[in-house]
């Protein structure tokens, strides 16, 4: 997956659960031969943590979105 830019938004502090909750949007290429698509991830990480906060919630939306992408690749069984 190749990300081409990036965007966080919708930031918010949840003090009960000590979470950052944000938006991120990639402009992504998923596939090889596939045109960039834009993909919208909501994720979250502890208020608390190593790095700065935007390369963590970039990396935790990166994580995420690699999951979403090879789930989607993957064959389905009907059940």
């Amino acid at each position: 997956m190749l990300i081409f830019d990036s965007k966080i938004d919708r930031v918010h502090r949840s003090r009960e659960f000590g979470q950052i909750e944000a938006r991120v949007t990639f402009l992504a290429k998923t596939a090889a031969g596939r045109p960039p698509q834009a993909m919208r991830i909501a994720t979250h990480v502890p208020v608390r943590g190593h790095g700065p906060l935007r390369d963590r919630l970039m990396r935790d939306a990166m994580r995420l979105a690699r999951l979403m992408a090879a789930r989607a690749q993957s064959p389905r069984i009907a059940a």
